[in-house]
């Protein structure tokens, strides 16, 4: 019998190295006693000292304009009122020196000639008298202690009245304010013109004084009554708004003229003198009782007693 002869395989096999184990480096120790650099803590101190000086001198500058403010040789002394022929210039001067001395504490002296609201008096001053179309303050020099308010007061232009009886009218200007009660104005009776207008104004509120005729609308009115008026026939007396569209013209001859703002003054003026030099109506201004212009092309009108009619 062949005897055989064993390898043992694994003798013959390398084993594997044995693997390494890496080794971090150990972190440097902290160095607790590093000093910090002197001249950098003497930057910070200078940058915290001029940072402190800053806050101190905004502070004294601060209030150092605020105690200028106050100063007595500053402040406001007396107030003078110029304008002022229907109003009191007390009630003005009244009102201007309560705007300037509110009654609460401000920083800076409204008293102050240099700060006084000059804005807010010249303002309040025509929205609080309606008389007054507009205001100026100014003061007299460039360290003058004493305001001028020099106010413009408005003429009284023409009467406006809830109803044409005149029971209850008041003064209007030229631009359809209505400014005061014609009773009370002494000088109710010098109005530039003598027309009576009515209507146009929101006048279910207790008062209409503050409020306009016809806005928009008075510059068109007034220049049609100006070329009326020019006709040697025709005198103007009243004028009353219906509605947003339509408004009336009173003759002193007795009839009425119905227009519409759409069309121009000059055009209704002309048409209407065309009508009435029309063979309809020629000679009988006295028995009209009105001519309708407000439908273009065709005029309606109607004689006292008859039938409403119409031409072309």
């Amino acid at each position: 019998m062949r005897s055989g002869k064993v390898i043992d395989l694994r003798a013959g096999k390398r084993a594997s190295p044995e693997p390494q184990t890496r080794r971090l480096a150990a972190p440097a120790p902290h160095n607790r006693d590093r000093r910090v650099s002197p001249i950098r803590v003497r930057r910070r101190k200078v940058r915290a000292y001029i940072a402190l000086a800053a806050v101190v001198l905004l502070a004294l500058v601060v209030y150092g304009v605020h105690w200028v403010s106050y100063l007595p040789r500053l402040a406001v002394r007396e107030i003078t009122i110029e304008g002022a022929n229907q109003l009191d210039p007390q009630l003005i001067r009244s009102y201007t020196e309560s705007v300037i001395d509110d009654g609460s504490f401000h920083f800076l002296s409204r008293s102050n000639i240099f700060l006084y609201p000059k804005a807010i008096v010249e303002k309040g001053i025509v929205d609080s008298f309606p008389r007054v179309r507009a205001a100026s303050v100014a003061r007299n020099g460039l360290l003058g202690q004493t305001l001028t308010v020099t106010v413009d007061e408005r003429a009284p232009f023409a009467l406006w009245c809830r109803a044409l009886d005149q029971n209850d009218c008041f003064a209007m200007d030229d631009q359809g304010f209505i400014f005061t009660e014609a009773a009370s104005s002494t000088d109710s009776v010098r109005f530039e013109q003598p027309y009576i207008f009515s209507g146009g104004v929101a006048s279910d509120t207790v008062s209409v004084i503050g409020r306009t005729f016809a806005p928009g609308h008075v510059p068109g009115i007034l220049a049609l009554l100006r070329l009326l008026g020019q006709s040697a026939d025709l005198t103007p007396m009243s004028v009353t708004v219906s509605d947003d569209q339509d408004f009336f013209v009173t003759f002193a001859q007795g009839f009425i003229l119905k227009a519409s703002y759409g069309e121009s003054p000059s055009t209704l003026s002309r048409n209407i003198h065309l009508v009435l030099g029309s063979d309809a109506l020629v000679g009988k201004e006295s028995q009209l009782e009105y001519v309708d212009l407000r439908f273009g092309n065709r005029v309606y009108y109607k004689l006292k007693g008859e039938d409403q009619a119409s031409t072309q």
